[in-house]
């Protein structure tokens, strides 16, 4: 999926390096190379780390939440689509750290309201 934005362009690139090297340490400058704009226009866009972890995240979430979201649909009933629910959360969840992290930050701060918004 392409976006036109540089933010989301920049989101995008980091999605792809912390999946392929497990971490945004040190790889802020190979975020904005892969997103195709300057060290500068990202820390510009973005502002820290933190916060390209927070998007990140958040992105996780959309991604983990549409697969949900058709799991659940493909089932009939309400204890199947919660069966279907729970199994999906069991399998995707503890493999991608991300979205763990930002549920953790959800339950011990409460003040990023796109994140409180993305939780409940």
């Amino acid at each position: 999926m392409q976006s036109d934005s540089v933010r989301d362009r920049l989101v995008q690139a980091a999605d792809e390096e912390l999946a392929e090297f497990g971490t945004l340490t040190g790889r802020f400058e190979a975020v904005a190379h892969r997103a195709g704009v300057s060290r500068a226009t990202a820390y510009r866009q973005l502002g820290s780390v933190s916060e390209l972890l927070t998007l990140v995240g958040v992105r996780r979430a959309r991604r983990y939440l549409a697969g949900l979201q058709d799991v659940m649909d493909r089932e009939s009933g309400a204890m199947a689509k919660l069966e279907a629910a729970l199994v999906y959360g069991a399998q995707v969840l503890p493999d991608d750290p991300i979205v763990m992290h930002l549920i953790a930050r959800q339950f011990t701060s409460g003040r990023d309201p796109e994140v409180y918004e993305m939780i409940n």
